[in-house]
């Protein structure tokens, strides 16, 4: 599924005005500037880890619990282990908060393009234009309930859950270690994981990056992408 960006714009330029067109132009790029940053962090988070073993999956389980004692010991090879982790683990936290700051932006997508200053009976402080902020104001005057359950499917998402609660713990209160670890089950596997925490009530499982990297965040980023399209459908932009 694809979005036509462009063609958002263009619709703005022609009903709203050049000025509003440009704003919206901007809020755009911002958009996809922080997509692909989250592609290349969570990229870069897996290439951290390729440099220094290889393919994960052929290396025995074995070697990673060598490397764990080294790194334990501070011997060389244990310091080049733990930096592997360091910038693997930096990486991922930098895809989250990248991907997480979609979420408002978006907001200014859909506050915009649906002109809502006009549309809406009291305009919403800017201070206070948030992606969930809006959707409300969105579904208590009934306007656009289409793309209001694309929202609001984003945002009890499983995965936008996890990102929203992980973004906020590692932002403002503690950080969530990741650590390369082995799991011995009936058959050894490992990786980079990312340790329990709890948010507001909400209590989040050890979660191995990969899952996170590979399944969360492209679930996520389809879900913007979705509601993209759904704002352009709404609006009668033809694809």
């Amino acid at each position: 599924m694809s979005w036509s960006m462009k063609a958002l714009v263009d619709f703005a330029n022609t009903t709203l005005g050049k000025a509003k067109g440009d704003l919206l132009s901007n809020v755009l790029v911002s958009l996809m500037w922080k997509l692909n940053m989250s592609r290349y962090h969570a990229d870069e988070s897996k290439e951290a880890i390729k440099k220094m073993l290889g393919n994960p999956k052929e290396v025995d389980p074995a070697e990673i619990v060598d490397l764990i004692f080294e790194q334990a010991g501070g011997s060389e090879k244990g310091n080049e282990f733990f930096k592997m982790q360091f910038a693997s683990e930096a990486h991922l936290i930098a895809c989250a908060q990248s991907l997480h700051s979609m979420g408002d932006i978006f907001g200014q997508v859909v506050y915009l393009s649906l002109d809502l200053d006009n549309v809406l009976p009291k305009p919403i402080p800017a201070r206070r234009q948030y992606l969930g902020v809006i959707n409300d104001s969105l579904k208590n005057e009934g306007v656009a309930p289409r793309i209001t359950e694309k929202i609001e499917e984003l945002l009890i998402s499983d995965e936008y859950c996890y990102l929203n609660d992980f973004v906020n713990v590692t932002k403002h209160i503690s950080l969530v270690p990741a650590r390369y670890s082995v799991a011995f089950g009936q058959e050894a596997v490992h990786g980079l994981q990312i340790s329990r925490f709890s948010r507001n009530g909400n209590n989040y499982d050890t979660k191995w990056s990969d899952d996170f990297l590979d399944k969360d965040v492209i679930n996520i980023q389809k879900k913007f992408v979705e509601a993209g399209v759904v704002v352009n459908e709404y609006l009668g932009i033809q694809a």
